[in-house]
């Protein structure tokens, strides 16, 4: 277990933003009261800046450009007011790469429900934003954490925290280097907030090893941590250790259910671990 230094800052704010507004069925059990002071206040914050609207269903509709000045999203919001809510959900059908722009702000929750179920991402950061009491957490986490964006659960983050998240950078742990003749599948491997501790699990290879863990914003390293590694007794190493390593690889693999239940399932068997399927 490892506890950085914690450092806070405000993201760049963007000049373009992709919205994708889930508009399947699923979409009326949105809070979009919610929705819309959050992405008001943003707006307003960020002042002029233009947005391309990309909805979608199980299929994706044609964008629309708006241009936001001095914080007024009147006929964007609008044209949210406007959308029907019917058929099926594929984020499989969003290929980001379509989109230019300096951030995307997902409206969803993460549920699909028809063919495709991943995002086709691009480095450029997502921010999920869910209002549903029913999501998929695990998955929205994922993407969120694989671009360096962030996820804000309206359910459970209140008014001010969910501002706090969409205009600040979020610290995580971005990556870790390592010798891998001696030391292999360590967990998390991808980028993950910090708050607080963190603990790492790996498969030592060898008697002793070095790792290096990188922490910051996005892809900017802010803070290293360099420790070494000896091997546990035989006693700790055969009970403990191994649990606690599968668990963080289950918790990693589950953010991508469907792709990787099967791994999910053998792993869980293998070392005794209730799965959620």
């Amino acid at each position: 277990a490892v506890t950085p230094p914690v450092f806070t800052t405000a993201k760049p704010l963007p000049n373009r933003i992709c919205i994708l507004w889930d508009a399947s069925t699923s979409g009326t059990n949105r809070d979009k009261t919610c929705e819309y002071q959050l992405l008001d206040s943003y707006l307003q914050k960020i002042g002029n800046c233009s947005v391309q609207l990309v909805t979608f269903r199980n299929e994706v509709d044609k964008s629309e450009s708006f241009i936001i000045t001095n914080g007024n999203w009147k006929i964007l919001k609008t044209r949210l007011d406007e959308s029907a809510y019917d058929g099926g959900t594929q984020l499989g059908a969003l290929n980001l790469k379509s989109y230019p722009c300096d951030e995307f702000l997902l409206f969803s929750d993460g549920i699909s429900t028809f063919g495709k179920s991943e995002l086709q991402t691009t480095t450029v950061p997502i921010i999920a934003i869910n209002s549903s009491q029913h999501a998929e957490h695990s998955y929205l986490q994922y993407i969120t954490r694989k671009t360096g964006g962030s996820y804000i659960d309206l359910t459970t983050l209140d008014f001010t925290q969910a501002i706090n998240r969409i205009q600040e950078s979020t610290y995580s742990f971005i990556s870790s280097d390592y010798n891998p003749n001696t030391i292999s599948e360590v967990y998390p491997s991808i980028s993950t907030p910090i708050n607080g501790s963190i603990l790492f699990c790996g498969r030592l290879q060898s008697d002793n090893s070095d790792i290096t863990l990188n922490f910051g914003f996005g892809k900017t390293i802010k803070h290293t941590e360099k420790i070494k590694l000896t091997n546990a007794t035989p006693e700790i190493r055969s009970h403990i250790l191994p649990q606690l390593w599968a668990q963080k690889k289950i918790a990693e693999l589950d953010m991508r259910f469907k792709t990787n239940k099967t791994s999910i399932t053998e792993l869980g068997k293998q070392f005794s671990i209730v799965t959620r399927n």
